[in-house]
């Protein structure tokens, strides 16, 4: 069996009824002759009843939980998966057809985990992930090696936990990559959302990958960074209180947090300045005329250093230049401003092609 599908939910039964319909359209091209479905119900007041199968043959279990456990519940589902690969969903999430099994056959052995694409029903991209961070809501981990790191940390709860568990890939040894040979859909159903909660989440959880794993020397940088970014998020969102809140139980938390801090050249890997530094030298090739930022986003703050480092300056406003280099190093959103801007450099390869063939 090529894949798994796991998608944990909660109280939602509306939104999985909607996702299982349009799982039951997918075809072997996308999953394979044998595929099966891993429902974790966290609890939920009426635990879902779905078929033991969709019409399409994909196999149906459900595992049903006494109490949310929140991301961790992918961690139950995982442990039952029996695929080669496990496909983590939402809810409100869907792989869609796409030649999702050939790509997955085509990676090489040290390509651990596999984000896709994710698209929003406006037709935009998924904000989020870097070059080698993926986002939870569609991506793909060899099963073994998910299980073997232990999956998600379960003391995240929800936001943050992918970037835990891509940073210890990396440690290990493995890959991450992105692939258009993935791709999702993503309805992000507002149902049992609240941005305050989510805000106290990011930069909580945030605060905790940079408190484990960056090198010493780059430690206050990236942590006076990222509480700036939430804080205009927040601020920007009417969501100040739990911003607040998650500062307050980071600095709570934050030295009760398991120390691997990473040798310089991983971590410059985990935050893209390695992708992004290897794409601008080449394009630019040596090159140091003035260049400047559009459709700056998570990332950006990278960007802007990798181009210091090469000697180009980077000008304000609209000024005219030459050449201009998107400012984010978030996958999707670096393809939604390649749309606008077509001559601008992307600060990384991105989404590679339908089947991947590394050297």
């Amino acid at each position: 069996m090529d894949l798994s599908l796991v998608i944990p939910t909660h109280n939602r039964a509306g939104v999985l009824a909607e996702t299982l319909e349009k799982l039951a359209r997918l075809d072997d091209h996308t999953v394979g002759d044998r595929c099966e479905l891993i429902i974790v119900d966290n609890g939920s007041d009426h635990p879902p009843e779905p078929p033991k199968s969709l019409g399409n043959g994909i196999e149906i279990r459900v595992i049903l939980l006494p109490e949310n456990r929140s991301a961790a519940a992918r961690n139950i589902g995982a442990h039952e998966a029996r695929g080669d690969w496990i496909v983590m969903l939402d809810d409100d999430s869907s792989l869609e057809r796409s030649p999702a099994v050939a790509t997955l056959r085509a990676m090489p052995a040290d390509v651990h985990v596999v984000g896709g694409e994710i698209f929003l029903p406006d037709g935009k991209h998924e904000s989020g992930g870097l070059p080698e961070v993926v986002i939870g809501c569609g991506c793909a981990y060899r099963t073994h090696v998910f299980n073997a790191l232990g999956g998600y940390d379960p003391s995240f709860d929800f936001y943050a936990e992918e970037y835990d568990l891509c940073a210890r890939i990396l440690l290990g040894g493995g890959r991450v990559v992105h692939s258009a040979g993935l791709r999702f859909e993503h309805r992000k159903s507002a149902q049992n959302r609240s941005f305050e909660r989510i805000i106290h989440r990011l930069v909580r959880n945030n605060g905790w990958v940079i408190r484990r794993y960056t090198p010493t020397g780059m430690y206050q940088t990236a942590m006076d960074q990222m509480i700036e970014r939430y804080r205009w998020i927040a601020e920007k969102e009417h969501v100040l209180p739990g911003f607040d809140a998650g500062l307050e139980e980071l600095t709570r938390t934050i030295e009760g947090q398991p120390s691997r801090a990473m040798d310089p050249s991983v971590y410059e890997r985990f935050i893209g300045r390695a992708a992004c530094e290897g794409q601008l030298r080449r394009v630019l090739g040596g090159s140091t005329d003035p260049v400047r930022i559009v459709c700056p986003g998570k990332g950006e703050d990278v960007v802007r250093g990798v181009l210091a480092g090469l000697g180009v300056r980077v000008l304000g406003g609209d000024k005219p230049v030459a050449r201009a280099v998107i400012g984010t190093l978030s996958p999707g959103p670096m393809h939604d401003a390649q749309l606008m801007h077509s001559e601008a450099i992307l600060p990384f390869i991105g989404f590679h092609g339908p089947v991947l063939k590394f050297s």
